[in-house]
């Protein structure tokens, strides 16, 4: 991560503080999307979590579901078995999300499974980590992640302080993603296509609270296409893709 501007005023660093004695209550809403020519595919999951720091690792958040919802009626029924499933986060300074791991509940089916998983991953790829340094209202900041997926990209983000407010920051930023390679893994088999085009961005707001592990308010929303060949280089496969992701 670079700060680029510290900020004016009275600069001081934003160190978490977590509360290990009351539990965090907040909604994450994901919506994804991938359509191309002939098909559309939309999925919105809203998930209800209760997050607790471990009191003897104040670095790892613990993380209860409950009543998972989706407006698909097919997919609202499945994730009902998932409510009560647990989840884990491990946090570096910063904020910033390290590992996430997943426990679904014992008679949850596969897809809503996948489902959640889709939703916390989405949201975890797209938080923003503050600086470690001293900085004050104003500040802005520019941090890269490389994120592994069906494709390999490296993320840049840049953020900009617009308020702190006792333990809360409100942060504006955007996000631009550009592939590692030209290698397109498709999902569930051994077999690859070949990334020709990418394009994949976006912005938001995100209200952190050094105290919380997860942000307690925030809309982000990305845009992008990507045209993918395979065995006949005059047959491309174009889609375009979205995702929003919402705090509450």
């Amino acid at each position: 991560m670079t700060v680029l501007d510290a900020g004016a005023g009275d600069r001081r660093a934003p160190a978490a503080a977590p509360d290990v004695a009351t539990p965090q209550m907040v909604t994450l809403v994901t919506t994804s999307e991938v359509a191309s020519p002939g098909s559309a595919d939309a999925q919105t999951v809203d998930m209800p979590l209760t997050a607790r720091f471990g009191c003897a690792d104040p670095t790892n958040l613990e993380m209860d579901l409950g009543t998972v919802t989706s407006p698909d009626t097919t997919l609202d029924d499945q994730l009902s078995a998932m409510s009560g499933s647990k989840a884990g986060l491990t946090l570096a300074p910063g904020l910033a999300p390290v590992s996430l791991r997943i426990a679904p509940a014992a008679d949850a089916g596969g897809e809503a499974r996948l489902a959640v998983e889709q939703a916390l991953v989405s949201a975890m790829n797209t938080a923003v980590a503050v600086p470690t340094e001293p900085i004050a209202v104003g500040a802005s900041w520019r941090s890269e992640r490389v994120i592994a997926s069906a494709a390999t990209v490296t993320q840049t983000i840049e953020a900009r302080l617009t308020a702190w407010e006792g333990s809360r920051l409100t942060i504006e930023f955007t996000s631009d993603e550009s592939p590692v390679n030209s290698v397109f893994a498709i999902p569930g088999g051994g077999d690859s296509l070949t990334i020709s085009r990418y394009t994949y961005s976006g912005r938001g707001t995100m209200t952190v609270d050094l105290t919380r592990g997860l942000p307690v308010a925030g809309e982000a929303t990305y845009r992008g296409a990507r045209e993918l060949v395979g065995a006949d280089p005059a047959r491309p496969l174009i889609q375009q893709t979205g995702l929003s992701v919402t705090w509450r």
